[in-house]
């Protein structure tokens, strides 16, 4: 196993030089590379003044906002572990009066710079005789709506890049979709992270490509979700079936069409093996509990595009779109939020991808 990690880092920090050039669209990520070489050496000269400038501003802090901060995010924390016991809503986290300095940025721009991870710890592999990749990001791109919509585009370059480097043919490449997180969502459709997930789901077109679907054991308070196991075992089913060729189910329903009855929609789904249920992760998440329980996570629109939250119903191995005041529906989102709370899975222990049925322009 070879690991190479940095949390916090784009897609665009994994592609190589040449993987940017190959697209006109990301000139703008070779211009930002091309602009901290040519002031890297002036960078580099005021980099230590800056950098002291910052930890005596930083000290400051501390002690006017720090410690007091720390320990209310400490008994946060703990707030948040009795609320998840008592199955209560757990509590805002708490902010500082004032915001923390910001550390001076590095002279050659820092791990998160067009490239960066790629020409630190990627180069230094190529060569090396691999079995494929397995990967989990896409959170740093989702942190602004123009990266989450181009997700779509970066990373299928990102993976052919590789390819193409490696010269080893389409290796396997599995990966994990990103999970639940944030606040409660407030609408059928928000966020960012929809659009990060939708670029994973698209990725699938690549050959020998596979994805681990994680939407119901991320966390509210935890952009890294401290149950490992799921995330794990479906990733091990994934490279159990693409990899290795065994007879296992290794994926949720996944969307396969739809058509309006009246006012409802009727949803058709793929790998609904065993059946559709509704569920729910327990304990660590390993568990998934059946249950009569609501359908939800799914939101319905007419003509004006705008998403309400809907009543689901499965029947047999379709699911029912409806909702009150939408009498000529026309396209269906499930789980296009950050903090997704669907709970559509099959009967096989799967959850089901995210999805929408249009193919309207993206919007914030």
């Amino acid at each position: 196993m070879i690991g190479s990690y940095r949390g916090g880092t784009p897609v665009q920090a994994w592609i190589s030089e040449d993987g940017l050039k190959e697209s006109p669209a990301y000139t703008k990520y070779l211009d930002l590379h091309q602009k901290l070489v040519d002031n890297f050496a002036q960078a580099s000269a005021t980099y230590s003044q800056r950098r002291t400038t910052y930890q005596d501003s930083l000290k400051t802090w501390n002690t006017e906002v720090g410690n007091d901060f720390n320990a209310a995010v400490k008994k946060w924390d703990a707030d948040v572990l009795a609320a998840k016991a008592s199955g209560q809503t757990a509590p805002p986290r708490p902010k500082p009066s004032r915001p923390a300095p910001k550390a001076p940025g590095e002279p050659d721009g820092g791990y998160q710079t067009p490239m960066g991870c790629y020409n630190g710890v990627i180069a230094p592999l190529v060569g090396y005789g691999i079995k494929g990749v397995l990967w989990y990001q896409g959170e740093s791109n989702g942190d602004n709506f123009e990266d989450a919509v181009d997700y779509k585009n970066l990373f299928p370059r990102m993976i052919s890049n590789w390819r193409k480097l490696w010269n080893q043919g389409d290796f396997p490449f599995l990966y994990v979709q990103l999970p639940n997180f944030h606040a409660a969502p407030t609408a059928a459709s928000q966020g960012f992270w929809p659009w990060v997930r939708e670029g994973q789901q698209k990725t699938l077109e690549l050959k020998n490509t596979g994805m681990a679907v994680i939407t119901d054991v991320g966390e509210t308070n935890d952009v890294h979700p401290t149950n490992k196991l799921d995330p794990g075992n479906r990733l091990a089913l994934v490279a159990q079936k693409l990899v290795y060729g065994r007879n296992v189910i290794y994926v949720g329903p996944v969307y396969k069409s739809m058509k309006v009855e009246g006012n409802k929609i009727i949803l058709s789904f793929k790998e609904v093996n065993k059946g559709l249920a509704t569920g729910s992760a327990v304990g660590d998440g390993s568990t998934i509990t059946w249950s009569n329980d609501e359908l939800k996570g799914f939101g319905i629109a007419g003509d004006d595009h705008k998403f309400v939250w809907a009543k689901a119903v499965i029947v047999g191995d379709k699911v029912e779109i409806s909702a009150d005041g939408i009498a000529n529906p026309v396209a269906v989102r499930y789980n296009w939020v950050d903090n997704t709370p669907g709970n559509l899975y099959s009967k096989d222990g799967l959850p089901a991808p995210p999805f929408r049925t249009d193919d309207w322009v993206p919007v914030k």
